[in-house]
């Protein structure tokens, strides 16, 4: 696989971590080897056998085009946005379970609009915590940069994201009043 030691790495619904070492274990007679990843925000370790480290979603840490490509997809409007929050839940483990940065991006957005028109669940709330967290701290190590301006950067997306819906919300709505006079007519 094409994994090394000290490589930075991210392990879906766990986190950002670093590749500690690599081991051989025999199971049932197999000789299987195994990435020993040290997960950056607690003392835990992973492992995580080479043969399977690409279905679990482990990806190395974001480039500088990754991370243009993630700010761009908090910045665009979402699509519709699932109402049952048990389905959007379990819709939203998938997108993260994919490993993929970009779908951290989504889950963070939709949740965050989400919020804005409803209280989302606790489960939600987490997992909108947790994912965002996640994000702040890949891209800042990916930058080399401090989380804090990380999340202001992420922070300031979305609300800019929040103020164009507002507007479009507005304009559709006098849209809609201006409709409703020519009919009055």
């Amino acid at each position: 696989s094409n994994f090394k030691v000290n490589d930075d790495v991210v392990y879906p619904l766990h986190g950002v971590g670093i590749i500690d070492s690599t081991y051989e274990r025999e199971i049932n007679e197999v000789k299987t080897k195994f990435y020993k990843i040290k997960l950056k925000d607690s003392e835990m370790f992973i492992s995580v056998p080479l043969k399977n480290a690409e279905s679990v979603g482990l990806r190395k840490i974001m480039d500088e085009e990754d991370i243009k490509q993630v700010i761009r997809k908090l910045s665009n409007l979402p699509k519709t946005i699932e109402e049952n929050w048990k389905v959007r839940y379990q819709e939203n483990i998938e997108k993260l379970k994919s490993g993929k940065a970009t779908n951290m991006a989504t889950v963070i957005k939709e949740l965050f609009l989400r919020n804005r028109v409803k209280s989302l669940s606790i489960m939600e709330r987490k997992q909108y915590e947790g994912t965002y967290k996640m994000l702040v701290k890949e891209i800042s190590i990916s930058k080399k940069t401090d989380e804090k301006e990380v999340s202001n950067l992420i922070s300031s997306k979305l609300d800019a994201l929040a103020k164009k819906i507002e507007k479009k919300e507005e304009m559709e709505k006098k849209e809609m009043e201006e409709m409703e006079r020519k009919e009055d007519k």
